[in-house]
């Protein structure tokens, strides 16, 4: 037996429904990564060196790293910090000869993508990019850091670089990438364009809880292991992060409509039942009932096992 608990859903912070429009978007590109890549066995990492590695046999790394302003115009400023963070990490890797890799940055502004010189060369980086000055105050003087030259980085070495630099700020709308995810859900036969949203909500769901983990091997999943994850299952999952992306009316109708279309089912029954005026112990009896009058769970010979949905209202929460 399912249940659904009734309570009021408080107006959220309108700085945290960017944020999580903000790791959804890195999410979804995760997952349009993913679908795209060529290679079955390549292997993506969720929160690693980037927002998103890539790694493939035979070729080097890709660290990616997403932006996501719909709300604002571009400037360089934006990806000031994301490339002097880039630098870094390469400095560290030819100071310590250790394998070079490929530097992806990615993004989505509303406008003002032509406020930045590209392809970049050596001067913009350094003057533009690499370059900060502090703001002059009274008791002292503008202070200039090149972060190039506290590297030891040479013209050189710069080059080297950029060539490993893939600058990309013209990216798909969040609506946009959710459609393509659809697209290709459908297109590698993962599922029908009618469950598209249901395996969707199951691809940020797999990500999410990949990013959630203390160890970088276990943030680590392949193309194959992720359809398989998709294809395997065995129940729908949503929660705030897919409820965010559809309004709640077409959330309300696509459960409807994968669930309910077919009201003379046994499998679709749904008790709405107003605590309000029923005791703890009738409550559980009436639920005992309901789950031995109406479920199968157990039955051998039932192919397809089932049980009802019972919404509780006004529940109390000492319960």
């Amino acid at each position: 037996m399912c249940l659904i608990l009734g309570g009021i859903m408080s107006e959220p912070n309108r700085q945290a429904i960017d944020t999580i429009r903000g790791y959804l978007y890195q999410f979804d590109y995760t997952i349009l990564q993913i679908l795209n890549h060529e290679h079955e066995h390549a292997t993506f990492t969720v929160e690693g060196i980037e927002d998103i590695d890539i790694e493939q046999l035979g070729s080097e790394t890709v660290a990616i790293q997403c932006k996501y302003y719909e709300k604002s115009d571009f400037t360089p400023s934006k990806i000031k910090e994301a490339i002097v963070w880039m630098v870094r990490d390469f400095s560290k890797r030819v100071q310590e000869s250790q394998s070079l890799i490929q530097y992806k940055l990615f993004g989505h502004y509303k406008s003002g993508q032509d406020k930045i010189q590209y392809p970049i060369d050596i001067t913009y980086l350094k003057d533009s990019l690499l370059t900060s000055k502090t703001q002059e105050k009274e008791d002292r003087p503008s202070v200039i850091t090149k972060i190039y030259e506290d590297l030891n980085l040479n013209d050189k070495d710069l080059e080297l670089f950029l060539s490993k630099l893939t600058l990309d700020i013209d990216g798909l709308t969040l609506d946009q990438q959710h459609t393509c995810i659809q697209k290709k859900l459908t297109e590698l036969n993962i599922c029908s364009s009618n469950d598209a949203d249901f395996f969707y909500a199951k691809s940020i769901y797999i990500i999410r809880n990949l990013a959630k983990n203390q160890l970088e091997v276990e943030r680590k999943i392949t193309k194959s292991k992720f359809i398989d994850d998709l294809k395997n299952s065995k129940r729908m999952i949503f929660d705030c992060w897919y409820l965010e992306k559809v309004t709640l009316d077409k959330y309300c109708k696509s459960i409807r409509k994968k669930y309910f279309n077919d009201t003379q089912s046994k499998y679709n029954r749904f008790f709405l039942i107003d605590t309000a005026s029923i005791g703890f112990f009738d409550l559980k009896d009436l639920l005992k009932k309901i789950s031995h009058k109406w479920s199968n769970l157990t039955g051998v010979r039932q192919v397809k096992r089932f049980c009802p949905f019972v919404y509780l209202h006004n529940i109390n929460s000492e319960i």
